[in-house]
């Protein structure tokens, strides 16, 4: 067998030949070094050689060509695909890609929006209900405020100035008489009472007699005083109300000494706000 390269086809007939002429064993490793020559597996060189021996048992003496369309079947025809096809399926597929997209971005949307709206209208409820907190304790407050306003006015409704009352002298010289005289006035917790007194007349028996009396106390004898004297008093005042406040000068039957006379000056009512002043502060702390 020549060492030369053979073609495909010169290997057919020469296979062909090596079979009729019974020299296949022989020639069958050169047989299969040419096909490693060609790219051709050993599988295929059997099948040809198989191929061989079947067309020579059957063909004993015909010398027709061998047909060598068995080594190399045709290809099948492939089917043409349908371009279209795929592409309509990538669109649409895409168009469902994109339209679920859509979807979901709308509902992600539609739920921040509503988020969103529970959180502002809880804002605003909040916001209310501490306007309304703070609008009762301003009521409450400016009640309270009014409260003690009224209650200030009530209590500074009746204050009065310090008062002052005319002077009073005795006239009266007989035997067995008295002259006097009253002063009304109200006066408060604290107020004081202050005033002059003079007496010049039979010791012991002609008397100077100075009496308080009002609501809140039965009579006080301040001053009861004869001879001759000058001098002062002073009365503070423990609960308030009306008071009445007589002077008297009154004689024995007997005789008289020094100027038969008596008689009161400077009368004078000091008002008291201390008390009131303190009532004020008191109810102002309660109150801050």
């Amino acid at each position: 067998m020549s060492k030369t390269t053979l073609t495909f086809h010169e290997l057919i007939e020469l296979i062909d030949a090596s079979v009729k002429s019974k020299k296949i064993e022989k020639d069958y490793s050169d047989f299969l070094k040419s096909c490693r020559d060609l790219g051709i597996s050993s599988y295929i060189l059997n099948t040809i050689i198989v191929r061989a021996k079947e067309g020579y048992s059957n063909n004993d003496n015909n010398n027709e060509d061998v047909d060598f369309s068995f080594f190399v079947p045709s290809r099948p025809k492939q089917e043409k695909k349908d371009e279209n096809t795929p592409k309509e399926i990538q669109v649409v597929t895409k168009v469902e890609r994109k339209t679920s997209k859509t979807a979901w971005f709308l509902i992600l949307f539609a739920i921040g929006c509503c988020i969103a709206e529970t959180v502002y209208i809880y804002n605003i409820n909040e916001d209310k209900k501490w306007y309304s907190r703070r609008l009762d304790e301003s009521n409450n407050r400016s009640t309270e405020l009014s409260n003690t306003l009224t209650t200030i006015s009530d209590m500074t409704s009746d204050l009065s100035d310090d008062s002052s009352f005319n002077n009073w002298h005795s006239s009266n010289h007989e035997k067995s008489s008295e002259s006097h005289n009253n002063y009304s006035f109200t006066a408060s917790k604290g107020d004081k009472l202050s005033f002059n007194y003079y007496v010049s007349s039979e010791a012991n028996y002609d008397y100077l007699t100075i009496t308080l009396s009002g609501d809140s106390i039965s009579t006080n004898e301040l001053v009861k005083v004869s001879g001759d004297s000058h001098n002062s008093r002073v009365f503070v005042f423990e609960k308030g109300g009306g008071y009445n406040l007589q002077v008297k000068y009154s004689k024995d039957s007997s005789v008289d000494k020094n100027n038969d006379n008596a008689g009161v000056s400077n009368i004078s009512l000091h008002r008291n706000y201390k008390n009131l002043l303190d009532n004020i502060h008191s109810i102002s702390d309660i109150n801050h």
